[in-house]
Parts: C-alpha cells; structure tokens; sequence
C-alpha cells in the first residue's frame, strides 16, 4: 500500500522528492502499469479479508481503538487488520502523519465498501468522538 501510495504521488509531481522513484526517460508508462498491478493486488488481498470477518467485528475494533491507552495496538485480539487499523488511526490523530492517514483512508474505503449501515457507523461515531488524545489525557 506503501508502494502504491508513493508511485501515485510520483505520477503527479515527478519533479517532487519519492523516497522510491525518480524522473528517468520513458517512466511514465511502466509506471503506470505497476500502478494498475499494485492496486488491483491491494483490492484481492483486502477483499479476502474483508469478506472474512466475522459479525460485529467493526463495532469490536472501534470500541478497542476507543479504549486503547498505549499507541501500539498488539493484541487486540481481533486479528492483524485491526492492529493495522489500530496503528494507523492512532498515527493520524496522534503524530498527525499523513502516510498513515492515507493508509487508513485506503483500508476503510476498502472494509466500508463491503459492509452495512451499522458498522459504518461505528466508525464515523469513532471519528466524531476521537479528537487529539492529548486533549483526553491519553498519551500525556
């Protein structure tokens, strides 16, 4: 996801610094298969894993990630895309970081295009009510 990520911005600003690709003659196109070869990649592996999960899985990780007091999620019990989910979410409010923000809009449109009204809720009611965990004392 990483990969893709960063040959998507190269794509678009060739000129800017990607810690993995740089301007050569001829790029665009090869690039632009891999593109298309990472991405469909990224759509069966998250689609296996979405189809998998188990009922009330989304309202278990959102309540996990609610009630998490360290910054690492090992363990939560609820598999390695949860603590993926976990980690990335935690990323994004805590340090702000913008590639972990960009792999959980990737996971979540891929988990959320496969699921009900309820469980979608359960993840915007997370985002409403995690703000900055510093501002709730976590992590001070």
């Amino acid at each position: 996801m990483v990969l893709d990520i960063f040959a998507r911005d190269f794509e678009a600003l060739p000129s800017s610094p990607n810690l993995f690709f740089t301007a050569a003659e001829g790029w665009k196109a090869p690039l632009t298969e891999m593109i298309t070869k990472i991405q469909q990649a990224l759509a069966y592996a998250l689609s296996s894993l979405v189809s998998n999960l188990p009922s009330n899985w989304h309202s278990n990780v959102t309540t996990a990630i609610k009630n998490m007091k360290t910054r690492r999620a090992e363990g939560l019990g609820l598999g390695p895309l949860a603590d993926v989910l976990a980690n990335a979410y935690w990323e994004c409010v805590f340090d702000n970081n913008a590639l972990s923000t960009r792999i959980l809009h990737n996971v979540l449109h891929a988990l959320l295009k496969e699921t009900g009204a309820d469980e979608a809720d359960s993840w915007l009611a997370l985002a409403q009510t995690q703000l900055d965990p510093r501002e709730r004392g976590v992590f001070s």
